[in-house]
């Protein structure tokens, strides 16, 4: 029942999702709908004034020369006619008297059933009427200039070509739904009895007794999602930590080779091995890559990074490693790596990819499994960089006060998520390019010097 619950809430919020981006869409063919009538229609308002305007005219100058006057109910008439009416009139006429008959037979006739007499004009009428109309026939037939009509040209082939667009820019990510339940996001720290579970769909959370001891400090980067386990490395104790999340159990086991090896970061591959970069070896930075194998829980040396790096972030994409930031010692000075260094784990040769990233104290980095990845640093700045063509795009920035140590890019909601506590808790929509308070129940006032991690059902 409650995996229906949560599946019906998903499905509800992209419901939502969907026909907020079908409204914006509609919305934005209005605008340009209105864009392409508008002219048109100040030009048939335009025509339709100096038609009505001819009409009224001509209608005064057969009344100076037919002094029955039984036209004189044309101005009233002329008022209340539909313009689409009027024009019709007017292309079924062979002449001017013709169209009176048809636009206006009760006014064009020598009589009407309602004036049982017709009216007539005397001469001083009539010569004010002359005046009157000779003072408007010069400004308003010199203020009408006839223009070619509009044509409407349309590009058939683009316009199928964007059709097809349009339908490939949504796609129903089944698994994405079906799995909402189990793509969830760990927090945990060393000084928390409990270990909590957070669904980024029904935004519930689960508490389950029993937290993680530690002798260090545990790094945020060296926490990772592999085959049913959430695996913490970089303890100081030269042991790991392990969560299964089938028994919501820690244990403990020994790391051999990795003694007193901490401020690690560690990525997984998605098939049986998980790689360790860096970190510091008794109090001191080093470049060392270890390779972890989830099947036999054997430790390996496989590689070298070009300089002694700390506190890094690490991805894996391709074949590829990509350690980013951290922090480098040089002759026993810690300084901000403002590099991204890529290790072949065929060629087991490393190289930077990318020098001189321009922030201030990288706080976090996550990876969206795809192309980008996204960083906050001291100063809010929000950014990504593309793994595909090295481009750098500056983001809204994150919100201020916010001690953003561990972004989780979430795919269920196509988003970032950062837990800081109750109140404090961000969801960055990377469709709009906005950070948003995250509505969910955290009971925790402060998750500052907690940890978390994405846990994917297929990994």
């Amino acid at each position: 029942m409650k995996q229906m619950a949560v599946s019906y809430s998903a499905l509800d919020t992209t419901c939502k999702e969907t026909s907020d981006y079908f409204r914006q869409l509609h919305e934005h063919f209005i605008v340009e709908e209105h864009r392409l009538i508008s002219p048109m229609i100040a030009e048939m308002d335009k025509a339709a004034k100096a038609i009505k305007g001819s009409v009224s005219e001509a209608a005064d100058i057969m009344r100076v020369y037919n002094t029955a006057g039984g036209i004189g109910g044309v101005g009233h008439a002329l008022n209340d006619c539909n313009t689409d009416d009027l024009v019709q009139a007017i292309k079924q006429s062979h002449s001017f008297e013709q169209f009176m008959d048809v636009a206006f037979p009760s006014s064009s006739s020598s009589s009407s059933e309602t004036d049982e007499m017709p009216t007539t004009s005397n001469d001083h009428e009539l010569l004010t009427l002359i005046v009157n109309r000779l003072d408007q026939v010069a400004p308003a037939t010199a203020s009408f200039k006839p223009t070619l009509a509009y044509t409407l040209l349309v590009d058939t082939m683009l316009l199928e070509d964007i059709k097809r667009q349009m339908r490939s820019t949504i796609t129903l990510l089944e698994s994405a739904q079906s799995v909402a339940e189990l793509d969830q996001v760990l927090s945990f720290s060393d000084s928390d009895d409990c270990t909590y579970l957070l669904s980024p769909v029904s935004a519930e959370w689960t508490v389950t007794d029993g937290g993680l001891e530690l002798e260090s400090v545990i790094a945020p980067a060296a926490v990772v999602n592999a085959r049913g386990y959430v695996y913490v490395f970089g303890d100081a104790s030269g042991q790991y930590a392990m969560f299964s999340l089938i028994d919501r159990q820690w244990t403990l086991e020994t790391a051999e080779g990795m003694t007193r090896h901490t401020g690690v970061s560690a990525c997984y591959d998605g098939s049986r091995h998980i790689y360790i970069c860096g970190g510091k070896i008794l109090g001191s930075a080093c470049n060392k890559i270890t390779c972890y194998d989830v099947e036999t829980r054997q430790f390996r040396s496989v590689g070298h990074l070009p300089d002694d790096v700390t506190s890094a972030y690490s991805f894996y994409r391709d074949g590829l490693l990509f350690i980013v930031g951290g922090e480098a010692e040089r002759m026993y000075n810690r300084t901000p790596y403002h590099r991204i260094v890529v290790y072949n784990i065929h060629t087991t040769k490393s190289h930077v990819w990318l020098d001189n990233i321009e922030y201030k104290s990288l706080k976090s980095c996550c990876y969206d499994g795809n192309d980008k990845l996204y960083m906050v640093d001291g100063t809010c700045a929000f950014f990504h960089i593309s793994l595909a063509t090295k481009h750098r795009t500056d983001l809204c920035s994150a919100p201020s006060g916010v001690d953003f140590n561990s972004l989780q890019y979430v795919p269920s909601i196509n988003g970032i998520i950062q837990l800081c506590g109750k109140g404090k808790n961000f969801k960055y929509s990377i469709r709009d390019d906005t950070w948003m308070i995250f509505n969910d129940y955290d009971q925790l006032k402060t998750r500052t010097n907690y940890v978390s991690c994405l846990v994917h059902a297929s990994q």
